[in-house]
């Protein structure tokens, strides 16, 4: 698998963030087209799965926490 400096793997994620927001089904196939035109670069498909679901944990991890946040705030 390809490695890419920190820089780089951010605006990658930043554009996966992109994608899923406007198609939530859309396949590992289907995002990496949409990468590979959106950046110009080709990608490994195991790569961008790797890197979405990264994103979906951590989006689950600051929703569950904002969520303890609010109910904290309450008592």
């Amino acid at each position: 698998m390809a490695s890419y400096s920190r820089g780089y793997e951010e605006n990658l994620k930043r554009a996966i963030r992109d994608a899923i927001a406007i198609d939530l089904i859309a396949g590992i196939r289907q995002l990496t087209d949409t990468l590979s035109k959106r950046l110009n670069h080709s990608f490994d498909p195991r790569y961008n799965k790797r890197l979405r679901d990264k994103i979906i944990r951590q989006n689950l991890v600051e929703r569950d926490r904002a969520q303890i946040e609010d109910r904290l705030a309450g008592t």
